[in-house]
């Protein structure tokens, strides 16, 4: 009896993104999980078209905000 070759083909990486940013706003995180990024600017809209003007994304991998013009409103707290 001679055996046979099954070639399986390597499974693609799936490029998924990283869930490292979260949401604040007033001192206050409003997020029970980590988002991805665009997730976290979702969130951060709605608090800024609904005139809150302390809130801040932060990108928990790296320690550093993410948007600028977010981060203005985040160093005057």
């Amino acid at each position: 009896m001679t055996g046979k070759i099954i070639n399986f083909f390597k499974p693609k990486k799936v490029n998924t993104p990283t869930k490292t940013y979260t949401v604040w706003v007033g001192g206050t995180e409003v997020t029970d999980y980590l988002l991805t990024k665009s997730e976290a600017v979702a969130i951060a809209t709605v608090f800024i078209e609904d005139d809150y003007d302390d809130v801040c994304i932060f990108n928990v991998g790296v320690k550093e905000l993410v948007n600028t013009l977010m981060m203005e409103h985040c160093s005057k707290n």
